[in-house]
C-alpha cells in the first residue's frame, strides 16, 4: 500500500464498554449466592458492554438471623442481550437509570455529518481545480495562424465556460 493511501485511511473508534461505580444506601439486601444470609449493598459497579451488562454488588454480609456483620461480601450479575430477569429489581432500575445515553450515538451522527460536509467541500474543490486545469489546457492549444478553422475560437469559448463553472462550484461550496 502506498504512503498516500495509508494517509488517506480514516480511523474509527468504537466504545466497547463503559462502567459506572455507585455508592448506594437503603437498597434491599441481595441473596448471598455463595453461602447463607444476604449481602447488604453499599457499592455497585455496572459495566455496559456491547454484548450485554454486568453488575457487581459489594456490601456487608448479613447472617441468616439478620445480624449485620463487618465481613465484606459481593455478588455478580450478568445480563446477556439485556436479559436482567435474574437481577434484583432495584439493580435493574439503577442499570437503566445510568445506562449510557443516546448522546454517543448523536455524537457519531454529528461526526459522520461533519465528515460528509468535509468530503463534499473537498470534492467541490477538486472539481473546480479540474475545470480550471481543463480551461488552462484549452487556452494553451496553439493553432497554426494560417489555419482556417473555428477550433481556436471554440477552445477559447469552452475554456471560458469551464472557468465560469469552476467559479460557480467554488461559490457554491458547502
Amino acid at each position: 500500500m502506498t504512503e498516500s493511501r495509508i494517509n488517506q485511511q480514516k480511523t474509527a473508534t468504537t466504545v466497547l464498554n463503559q462502567s459506572i461505580e455507585l455508592r448506594v444506601t437503603g437498597q434491599p439486601d441481595v441473596e448471598n449466592k455463595s453461602g447463607s444470609g444476604h449481602v447488604r449493598p453499599s457499592e455497585v459497579t455496572i459495566r455496559y458492554q456491547t454484548a450485554g451488562m454486568r453488575a457487581h454488588v459489594c456490601g456487608r454480609w448479613v447472617r441468616p438471623d439478620g445480624e449485620l456483620t463487618d465481613e465484606p461480601r459481593s455478588q455478580s450479575y450478568t445480563a446477556r442481550q439485556g436479559d436482567t430477569s435474574n437481577w434484583p429489581e432495584w439493580l435493574v432500575t439503577l442499570a437503566a437509570q445510568y445506562a449510557p445515553s443516546a448522546a454517543h450515538a448523536r455524537e457519531d451522527v454529528d461526526a459522520m455529518a461533519a465528515e460528509i460536509r468535509r468530503l463534499r467541500t473537498e470534492l467541490a474543490d477538486m472539481r473546480a481545480t479540474v475545470l480550471n486545469e481543463v480551461a488552462d489546457e484549452l487556452d494553451g492549444i496553439d493553432f497554426h495562424p494560417n489555419a482556417k478553422s473555428p477550433n481556436g475560437e471554440l477552445c477559447r469559448l469552452l475554456a471560458g465556460r469551464f472557468r465560469r463553472q469552476a467559479a460557480a462550484v467554488s461559490a457554491a461550496r458547502p
